[in-house]
């Protein structure tokens, strides 16, 4: 059925108000009825995915005198109902088109991110929003074997400025200040309404400045609340597909485990098995425990924190696993990969978790990962053996899949790399422009 198309493709709403709803579709996915060939079964769709209330406020009818710029089709149907649909929500484009039946009102929607934001949902919009999201993650709701996951993605779920994970018996509610939205007192709302709709009695809220670039990132700088029941400050046991971590959730603005990286350590999993895996930019070695786990030969993991090693060392115990056969280098990747070279040290499984930046004392240096990268790539293919498997990731929302995709090809190609089928995209998670994008290659293929 056309409706399963539409679910299966996770639709997602941009924006929405009273005179419209602007829903993102990615490309090639059908939109038109399959009995009459007409766009006005959306409305319908939108209702069966309960993305609105009822398809008689949205009903449906192709405009051919919309204004627009950018790929936007619009359906249009009563004075105060349009629905429009785009496949490509990263362009800096402002859609116009007009509401209404036979008067000609023109409204505008601007779709660059830093776009102006209407005001604060209304109690009933947070609520119903709130259970849209929670129903489109009914599949990671039920799942016993993960309880760590994103409940709210901003946007993705029409509350921008506001995002939230679940950590077990806890919510992180994190309020991204001066970013489109950003609201206290609706993130309060939101974090109460949640805690009783999933029996949840713990949560902490987190104001996260706009500028952090002079601050540093320990629960002493971060604003925060607690709501809901007193909880310990001590490491929280969490579980993703029956691997333990153990996290801090009052730790600072992270909590040392990224849900947004869940299909990125299944894929990690797949690939493990035998193999001696190198995980670059380590933080608490979340990689390294599932490929452990799945069984990895070794591990050797690399992060200038020593307490973020020490971390990744906790981790491993939790899930008795031997530290023997784990290494763990306190270092910047870049020196490293040379002590690498000239040890002759080689890996079957390799993850670059790219930072967007980040500066050492010793030696002094920056990286930026528009930057660096491409040359940091290179570095790592020489400590790659033959037929090696490589996992690269970013997560700067300024830089598209296509890009990372293009400066991995540049970097691999005297190894005659070849792509592979990567990871998808976690549920409950943006698409294209959102989190933590990555790219899988194997070396020496041809």
């Amino acid at each position: 059925m056309q409706s399963d198309a539409f679910a299966q493709s996770l639709l997602r709403v941009i924006d929405r108000n009273d005179r419209y709803l602007l829903v993102h579709k990615p490309a090639g996915v059908p939109i038109v009825s399959p009995v009459s060939g007409r766009d006005w079964a959306l409305a319908d769709m939108l209702e069966r995915l309960g993305m609105i209330d009822s398809a008689a406020e949205w009903i449906c009818c192709h405009d051919a005198d919309a204004e627009y710029s950018g790929p936007v089709t619009l359906a249009r149907g009563s004075d105060a109902a349009a629905v429009l649909l785009t496949e490509n929500c990263d362009d800096d484009a402002v859609v116009r088109f007009n509401s209404g039946v036979g008067k000609r009102k023109t409204a505008t929607i601007n779709l660059s991110p830093d776009a102006p934001q209407s005001g604060s949902p209304t109690e009933t919009e947070l609520r119903r929003r709130a259970d849209r999201a929670l129903a489109q993650r009914l599949p990671l709701l039920v799942d016993d074997r993960t309880n760590a996951y994103r409940l709210i993605d901003g946007e993705l779920d029409g509350l921008p400025g506001v995002v939230v994970d679940r950590f077990a018996d806890c919510l992180v509610v994190r309020v991204l200040e001066g970013k489109k939205g950003g609201d206290r007192e609706a993130a309060r709302r939101l974090a109460t309404h949640l805690m009783d709709r999933l029996a949840i009695a713990s949560a902490v809220v987190k104001y996260i400045p706009k500028d952090r670039s002079c601050a540093k990132p320990g629960a002493a700088t971060v604003l925060s609340e607690r709501l809901g029941q007193a909880f310990t400050d001590e490491p929280t046991e969490i579980i993703e597909d029956q691997i333990r971590y153990r996290v801090r959730l009052t730790d600072g603005w992270t909590e040392g485990f990224f849900v947004e990286h869940r299909e990125n350590r299944r894929w990690i999993a797949e690939q493990a098995d035998g193999r001696r895996f190198l995980n670059l930019f380590s933080y608490t070695c979340a990689f390294s425990v599932a490929a452990a786990v799945a069984g990895a030969t070794s591990t050797a993991n690399v992060d200038l924190s020593k307490r973020s090693l020490e971390w990744g060392k906790e981790n491993l115990r939790a899930n008795g696993m031997d530290e023997t056969a784990h290494r763990f280098y306190r270092s910047d990747v870049r020196e490293f990969l040379k002590r690498a070279r000239r040890q002759g040290l080689l890996f079957d499984l390799i993850v670059l978790d790219a930072p967007t930046f980040s500066r050492t004392k010793k030696p002094r240096r920056t990286f930026q990962v528009e930057r660096d990268l491409c040359d940091l790539l290179g570095d790592v293919t020489e400590a790659a053996a033959r037929s090696a498997r490589l996992l690269v990731t970013i997560n700067h929302h300024g830089l598209s899949a296509d890009w990372l995709r293009q400066v991995v090809r540049r970097a691999t190609g005297h190894r005659r790399a070849g792509l592979l089928n990567g990871p998808a995209v976690p549920l409950g998670l943006a698409g294209a422009g959102g989190k933590a994008q990555a790219v899988a290659v194997e070396l020496d293929q041809r």
